[in-house]
C-alpha cells in the first residue's frame, strides 16, 4: 500500500504543471474611482531601468566539441586517478599472494584490466575525434554544430 501511495505522489509531482511567473518590466497602477463613483483602470506604467539579465557559461566552453571535450579531460583525470589507487591495491594483491599461482593469477587479471582501462582513456580524446568525424561524414550532422559558439 505505501508503494503504491509513493508511486502515486512521485506521478502527480511528476505530471503537475508548475507555473512560473516572471517579471516583464510593466507595472499595473492601481484603479482610481472618480468622485462621479466611476472606476478608470490606470494605463501600464512601463519600466525602463531594469536591466536584462544574462546567463552565465559556467563551463568556459564556447561549443558543443569544448563541453565533449571537457566531459572527457574530467573523465581522464577521475579515471587516472581511480587507476592509480588500484594500482595500489593490485601491488598489495601481489604482495598478499605470497607465491599462491590462483591469487597471482587473479592478481595478474586485475592489472590487465587495469592497464586496458587506462589505454581507453589515454585514446578517449582520439575516439571523440572519431566519432565526431563519422558523424559528418555520415551525414547526420553538419560540422557547424561543432564549431558553433553559443551566444
Amino acid at each position: 500500500m505505501k508503494k503504491i501511495i509513493f508511486s502515486l505522489i512521485i506521478l502527480i509531482s511528476l505530471v503537475s504543471v508548475n507555473l512560473v511567473f516572471a517579471q516583464d518590466g510593466v507595472t499595473n497602477a492601481p484603479a482610481k474611482t472618480s468622485p462621479d463613483g466611476i472606476t478608470n483602470k490606470a494605463e501600464p506604467i512601463k519600466t525602463t531601468n531594469t536591466p536584462t539579465p544574462t546567463l552565465q557559461n559556467p563551463l568556459n566552453a564556447g561549443s558543443v566539441e569544448e563541453v565533449i571535450l571537457l566531459a572527457v579531460d574530467l573523465a581522464i583525470y577521475i579515471g587516472t586517478a581511480f587507476a592509480v589507487l588500484v594500482l595500489i591495491f593490485i601491488g598489495f594483491k601481489f604482495v598478499l599472494a605470497q607465491g599462491n599461482s590462483e591469487k597471482l593469477t587473479e592478481a595478474k587479471k586485475w592489472f590487465l584490466w587495469v592497464i586496458v582501462g587506462l589505454a581507453i582513456l589515454i585514446s578517449s580524446k582520439v575516439m571523440v575525434e572519431i566519432v565526431k568525424n563519422t558523424l559528418i561524414k555520415a551525414g547526420v550532422t553538419k560540422p557547424e554544430f561543432f564549431n558553433n559558439k553559443f551566444k
